[in-house]
């Protein structure tokens, strides 16, 4: 198991790693914890997160975590903020900014926004938090570095300005124009290189160090104190989010996704496979299923479809299949409905179960043959493998290319309704599903094995 911090201007992946050894990723956005848990963590530590223009953490995705045994820390900015809200149901907040959004004594977010620099360059700062401003100065006023006057209004000016202006450069400039003189301005200046407080670093030290203790304990997982519930909005959520995945390297040089496409294109031996890690899945994560959500829409589509894969397409024929298996049409609906329910566990596992796939495909016979498949197709394509455009690519409309590959190549009929057939083969769209069939056509056409 690992630990994950989601960091960026308050602390380097250096100084982290100073204090532990940790999974570091970028500020979290919405969706990118529930994406940490395909990292299989004992510990999340959330620092910093983004605030405008991109969404926040939702709530619900810590809730999810914790419920799964995982211990989620906050502190510093996103973290505190997030720790303060969260904490009755169990997140562990740490350091004064945690303490202070607890008591009531910090309200507004934007006491630890910043603005900063690009990923490439470490995320580097580009203003001062209110948070660590308000530090400095008390500290300045008790060091005499600053009259206390001065120094209340310096603050009261930082509060009035956007986060984004308020750097030091700029309070001192105002600082001279309520009457500090020159002189007294370099000499402050010059203290600030010395004795400016970071109060958010030091927050997300002490939360490092918190993570570091329960990293090093070997005592139960986090014991969540709640019943997560599992609503048709987390599904919808959680299947935008599967769009984009922590990398996973399982798969030895060849991207698991282009492995499981190959398999994709054996609806069949998806679904066998599907059944065997689902099985390796929950054996081996401890995981348990969700508590069921009715979906009538879903459940009658899957009888629909099973009703024609067996050849039991009117009620002559489906009573006497029942009868031969000692069932009845009630108990037929409850075990199709279970299988609805088990998929939306498996989409909602993202990149976890992805990975148990593979491993169940290299414990057979067919992780090879599917490997080779996928390295084909990619050095075929002489541009690195990137992604065909789509049907008009070849000249074929969507039908033509629909009733290839399924009436000609698994000879069977195209299926009513397609979106439904993604859905049990793991794909989130007809655009991902059709690009999909173009690469299999060209690698068909051009000699490849079908």
């Amino acid at each position: 198991m690992s630990t994950v911090v989601f960091i960026g201007p308050t602390i380097s992946k250096t100084e982290v790693r100073a204090v532990i050894g940790a999974t570091c990723l970028p500020p979290a956005a919405q969706g990118d914890v529930y994406r940490a848990m395909d990292l299989n963590p004992k510990c999340i530590g959330i620092i910093d997160g983004y605030f405008d223009g991109v969404a926040s953490i939702w709530h619900k995705e810590i809730l999810w975590a914790m419920s799964q045994g995982v211990h989620v820390f906050g502190a510093s900015s996103m973290g505190a903020l997030r720790a303060a809200e969260l904490a009755d149901f169990g997140m562990q907040g740490v350091g004064e900014i945690f303490q202070d959004y607890q008591s009531g004594k910090l309200e507004d977010d934007d006491e630890v926004a910043v603005t900063h620099g690009p990923p490439e360059l470490g995320y580097p700062a580009l203003s001062e938090p209110m948070v660590s401003i308000r530090a400095t100065l008390n500290y300045a006023a008790a060091e005499k570095a600053l009259p206390k006057s001065v120094a209340a209004e310096i603050g009261a000016f930082a509060k009035s300005r956007d986060y984004g202006d308020r750097t030091w450069r700029t309070l001192i400039a105002y600082a001279q124009t309520i009457g500090l003189k020159p002189s007294q301005a370099g000499k402050f200046e010059h203290w600030l290189k010395e004795n400016s407080i970071d109060q958010k670093k030091l927050d997300a030290v002490s939360m490092l160090e918190a993570m570091q203790a329960t990293d090093e304990d070997d005592g139960p997982a986090h014991d969540a104190s709640f019943e997560f519930e599992w609503t048709n909005l987390w599904n919808r959520a959680t299947s935008k989010w599967r769009e984009k995945s922590v990398k996973d390297d399982s798969s030895d040089g060849i991207d698991a996704d282009a492995v499981l496409n190959e398999l994709r294109l054996k609806p069949d031996e998806f679904h066998r496979v599907r059944e065997a890690a689902m099985l390796r899945f929950l054996a081996t994560t401890g995981v348990t299923l969700p508590p069921q959500q009715v979906d009538h829409s879903a459940i009658a589509e899957k009888i629909n479809n099973f009703r024609k894969q067996h050849g039991l397409l009117n009620r002559k024929t489906l009573d006497q299949w029942l009868a031969q298996n000692d069932l009845s049409a009630e108990a037929l609906e409850e075990m199709l409905g279970e299988e609805v329910h088990k998929q939306n566990a498996i989409d909602t596992a993202s990149a976890a179960f992805r990975r148990e796939m593979i491993k169940t495909l290299k414990l057979g016979d067919k992780y090879h043959t599917l490997a080779e498949r996928a390295r084909s197709k990619l050095a075929k394509r002489g541009d690195g493998g990137s992604v065909v455009s789509g049907p008009q690519e070849i000249g074929l409309p969507n039908v033509a290319l629909l009733d290839w590959h399924f009436c000609q190549i698994l000879k069977q009929e195209i299926p009513e309704n397609i979106d439904n057939h993604l859905h049990e083969i793991g794909l989130l769209n007809r655009e991902a599903f059709y690009r999909l069939l173009v690469q299999e056509y060209l690698h068909v056409h051009n000699g490849g094995q079908k």
